[in-house]
């Protein structure tokens, strides 16, 4: 089952929030790795409800950052259940999987009768393993790097990250509709970042 490793110090940092700022981006910054936002999350749980919804200003507790001794052996806390996780909670934690490669995990979020969109998968958990088994085997790597914002509404959960597809950046649109409190179909958009020399606009893809 998925983990989250949370380091032990003799103190913790303070963070301000800063306009544009996502956990994955903090956690990248001040971690130096976007796929520890569950740290940042596990040690603000009493002022962070939602995951996605932190403000400019907002203070936070950055875990293992503060000075002093050495940390002793990490702490581990584990995933909550599905059934209590908000469905923000769950995006998060199924793009998280593409990271670790985390299949267990992945098999508790999804329902067993999952519905792919995404031509080039089938339906179902193993439908999904065996598109990311097969792109492990052509030496292609999905990562995310971040994910700068997660719009819920209803059913549905859509989220917008930044990361690479065979090396070259790309922008990934993932909508979900849950269901029953698992995560039960999926459409996505994938489209490689063109070189900012050629951009129209300064607006930026995100």
């Amino acid at each position: 089952a998925l983990s989250l490793a949370l380091a032990a110090s003799a103190a913790a940092a303070d963070y301000t929030v800063q306009r544009g700022d996502s956990l994955w981006k903090i956690a990248r910054e001040q971690l130096g790795d976007g796929t520890r936002w569950g740290e940042l999350y596990a040690a603000n749980r009493d002022t962070v409800r939602d995951p996605s919804l932190i403000y400019a200003g907002q203070v936070l507790k950055i875990p293992g950052s503060g000075e002093g001794t050495a940390p002793s052996a990490p702490a581990e806390e584990t995933m909550p259940a599905v059934e209590s996780m908000t469905r923000t909670e769950k995006a998060l934690a199924l793009i998280r999987t593409f990271a670790t490669g985390d299949t267990e995990t992945a098999a508790r979020l999804l329902d067993e009768n999952y519905i792919q969109h995404n031509t080039a998968i089938a339906d179902g958990v193993s439908g999904l393993n065996a598109a990311l088994s097969a792109l492990a085997q052509q030496g292609i790597q999905m990562i995310y790097d971040e994910t700068h914002m997660v719009l819920a509404q209803g059913n549905f959960v859509l989220a917008v990250s930044e990361g690479t597809y065979g090396g070259a950046p790309t922008s990934y649109y993932d909508l979900w509709r849950v269901e029953n409190g698992k995560i039960a179909e999926h459409w996505d958009v994938m489209e490689t970042i063109a070189d900012p020399s050629t951009w129209q606009n300064d607006n930026g893809k995100f």
